[in-house]
């Protein structure tokens, strides 16, 4: 009977004709004496959780409940109910000025025009408060401040042999195509044998190792132009302008084009090149004309052409132009080694033997000024007490590379020649 029976404590007892018949309680399986939990969160039909949106099961002993994500709360007649975390400031950790979006089961944050930021943080952007840095360079912002720089000397260079405009798809070479520039953003150079750039023509679809090509619609600037905005096309079945876009283009003083890219929308578009071969944007003198000289346009003397006042053109082919003034100066570093042969009473010590593998001679002179180029030449030189004294220390006489300097830290001067008699003055001490 119930009364004596073994039944589990997760199990009832029922008695049928005198015997006791032990069952295990809802939310537990086994034979009633022995009973285990059932997981009802392994198994659908065992819960009901997943009727409603953002909600998931957590299992318990003996039963479940309902829980929901971050973003919901839980009601009784709905379930789980979508937070809009921009109804209110203090649900959300967007900056003051940020703008709020609300997304079933969660937000995000982006800072309005103007600033610059994550949206959790947003500063005034200093690059869009008008024109900070010149037509060559380009303002970068980063938190905290700005800087402009020069892409001619800041730029990632490409050289993919595949972007030719002379590739085009055949069959038989379909595993190398469908090339892709997603994710490509930031200033690039395009190279090969010789410098390339993105054609100002439509370039045929399945061109350029892709099957959608990207071309620019507009002329290359010159040096004199700075920085200038230009369209990106693509070409595919809408046409030879396809999603077009804005890039940005520059012209660097060695005659290269630099090109602010962005990605493309999707894969399958690609940045064609050819061959910088165009003179196109290359600034010439009136008596001057563009060639393409090695790969590489230049301006060169027109011939057998007279252009005015501003010049003669010979026989020969020479161009004489009007004088014209101009400022220049030379300047050559001073060798204050060559000063110190001429240098008073030269201190030479001969020989310094360091680690017996190196000999090394040291010369000391004394000089009037801080360039070391005039030093004092006669036999002796007689010094107030409140001159500037300019000592010159040289260490020659090594032969091949050596791994040493020279560092002078300690200098002083005697009355006589013997350095440990009479009154000493301190030059440098330890310096």
């Amino acid at each position: 009977t119930c009364s004596d029976s073994d039944c589990h404590p997760n199990a009832t007892c029922s008695e049928f004709g005198g015997y006791g018949e032990c069952t295990c309680k809802e939310g537990f399986a086994g034979d009633g004496t022995s009973c285990n939990d059932i997981d009802e969160c392994q198994d659908y039909y065992y819960n009901n959780c997943y009727y409603y949106d953002g909600c998931y099961c957590v299992n318990t002993i003996g039963s479940y409940f309902c829980n929901c994500y971050s973003g919901f709360e839980y009601t009784e007649e709905i379930g789980c109910l979508d937070i809009d975390e921009c109804a209110d400031s203090s649900l959300n950790n967007c900056d003051p000025v940020a703008i709020c979006i609300n997304y079933y089961g969660y937000y995000t944050c982006i800072c309005p025009y103007g600033y610059y930021g994550d949206g959790y943080h947003c500063e005034i952007n200093e690059c869009l408060q008008g024109t900070l840095c010149g037509s060559n360079e380009e303002c970068i912002k980063y938190i905290g401040s700005y800087s402009c720089i020069d892409p001619c000397s800041n730029h990632t260079v490409l050289n993919d042999p595949w972007r030719s405009t002379s590739n085009t798809y055949n069959y038989n070479n379909w595993n190398n195509w469908y090339h892709c520039d997603n994710g490509l953003s930031g200033w690039y150079r395009f190279k090969g044998e010789y410098d390339q750039q993105i054609p100002e023509h439509c370039i045929p679809q399945y061109s350029c190792g892709t099957a959608i090509p990207i071309w620019m619609n507009g002329s290359h600037p010159t040096v004199s132009d700075g920085i200038v905005n230009r369209t990106a096309c693509s070409n595919w079945y809408d046409g030879c302008c396809t999603y077009p876009y804005n890039i940005s283009v520059k012209m660097c003083p060695g005659g290269f084009y630099i090109y602010k890219l962005q990605s493309p929308p999707s894969c399958n578009y690609a940045y064609c090149t050819e061959s910088n071969y165009s003179c196109s944007g290359v600034d010439c003198a009136p008596d001057e004309e563009c060639r393409i000289v090695g790969g590489v346009p230049g301006c060169y003397c027109k011939t057998g052409i007279q252009q005015g006042n501003l010049a003669a053109s010979s026989s020969d082919g020479v161009i004489v132009r009007d004088d014209i003034p101009i400022d220049f100066y030379c300047d050559y570093p001073s060798n204050m080694e060559i000063n110190l042969l001429t240098a008073i009473s030269s201190y030479v010590v001969s020989v310094i033997n360091v680690a017996g593998t190196a000999n090394f001679t040291i010369t000391m002179g004394l000089f009037q000024d801080s360039g070391y180029t005039t030093p004092y030449t006669d036999s002796q030189a007689w010094l107030s007490s409140s001159s500037i004294l300019y000592v010159g220390v040289i260490v020659t006489g090594a032969t091949g590379s050596s791994p040493f300097v020279l560092v002078m830290k300690n200098c002083y001067a005697t009355p006589t020649a013997d350095s440990s008699y009479g009154p000493r003055y301190d030059i440098l001490t330890n310096q």
